[in-house]
């Protein structure tokens, strides 16, 4: 009967063990859907950040929460598809400006970015590379009625973009689009060029032509660049000129604004001699001496002309060697009073005479 019931309780513990192993591979399992539910969820935020919301500062924020090597190169696989995305988006002529605009600020915020892998700024270099294209083509397009030199240069720039990427399609394209409009382009641009050099207006022509740069440098029409040149000089030297006259304006008023800090003299009669004097420095220090039988004063007044302290009160023949502090940048008096005697004085602090 033993025997029976030690097989029994066996065969109870050999169900109960399967029953929880099973019940853990489930756990398990479940556990496991769960994760790679949160996970699928996490790398669509990641999409979504880009693709609707175009804030690489939340795709950041969802990566720095998942600390898995293997997350973070999803995510940035997501970051790439969405990226693409805008890529197609900007091949359609009549997207808005508003979402150019918000999909170039992306493509330059993920390159600069210190955060973001090398190996993702090169992608994301050349992918701003053909947003940029996309968008200079749809530019120009825009532009053909409107100015015509404004739709030859983005033609240009989309030219240099396709160039830099050895996209030989997108590059015979912007091609077509440039030699369609190189001519009446380049009539234009002259006829504006030769309006700057004739009225002289050399700093407007100057701004012209550096708006246009990619016009400069492509074409080889020697009036406009020989036109270029005469602009570009005469801006320097009329900005020399400038730059020249300035720089004198502004030591003249430096002169003058150290001259009106010099001692001056503003009283000298009946023996009384004021000083006015700007301070330089946060001590004042007055040196001399006085001959005679007389009386003989020296007072520092303050920009009020009231006593601010007195250095010297004394009669007969006396030495001075004295120093007050006193608040630098702020007007002061020298009041010197002698009645029978010469006195000769020299002091430091201030600006001098």
């Amino acid at each position: 009967m033993e025997e029976s019931d030690k097989k029994t309780n066996l065969k109870k513990n050999i169900i109960i063990i399967s029953i929880a192993i099973i019940v853990i591979i489930l756990i398990s399992f479940i556990c496991v859907i769960m994760y790679n539910k949160k996970i699928e969820s996490e790398l669509e935020k990641c999409y979504l950040s880009i693709n609707d919301n175009y804030d690489y500062e939340e795709f950041k924020k969802i990566i720095s929460q998942n600390s898995s090597k293997a997350f973070k190169q999803k995510a940035y696989n997501e970051l790439n598809k969405a990226l693409d995305n805008h890529n197609y988006i900007l091949r359609d002529e009549t997207v808005d400006n508003n979402t150019r605009f918000k999909i170039l600020k992306l493509l330059s915020t993920i390159e600069k970015d210190n955060s973001t892998p090398a190996e993702e700024v090169l992608i994301v270099k050349s992918k701003t590379n053909y947003c940029d294209y996309y968008y200079f083509m749809s530019y120009g397009k825009s532009q053909e009625e409107k100015n015509i030199i404004d739709a030859y240069r983005a033609y240009l720039v989309a030219l240099g973009k396709a160039e830099a990427e050895n996209d030989e399609n997108a590059y015979a394209n912007a091609k077509l689009k440039v030699d369609e409009f190189e001519k009446n382009a380049i009539i234009q641009f002259k006829n504006d060029l030769n309006k700057y050099l004739q009225e002289q207006d050399y700093s407007k022509g100057y701004s012209y032509v550096l708006k246009y740069s990619e016009i400069i440098e492509y074409t080889s029409d020697e009036e406009v660049k020989s036109n270029y040149n005469l602009i570009k000089n005469k801006y320097e030297e009329t900005k020399k000129i400038q730059n020249e006259k300035d720089e004198e304006e502004e030591n003249a008023k430096i002169e003058a604004e150290i001259n009106a800090k010099k001692d001056q003299k503003i009283v000298d009669t009946n023996g009384k001699v004021i000083y006015k004097v700007y301070m330089k420095d946060n001590i004042f220090k007055l040196k001399g001496t006085f001959s005679g039988q007389g009386h003989f004063s020296v007072q520092l007044l303050d920009s009020n002309q009231d006593l601010y302290k007195l250095m010297v009160n004394e009669i007969g023949d006396y030495v001075i060697d004295k120093s007050v502090a006193v608040s630098k940048g702020s007007y002061y008096y020298i009041q010197i009073e002698t009645t029978r005697g010469t006195w000769d004085l020299e002091w430091t602090g201030t600006y001098g005479n």
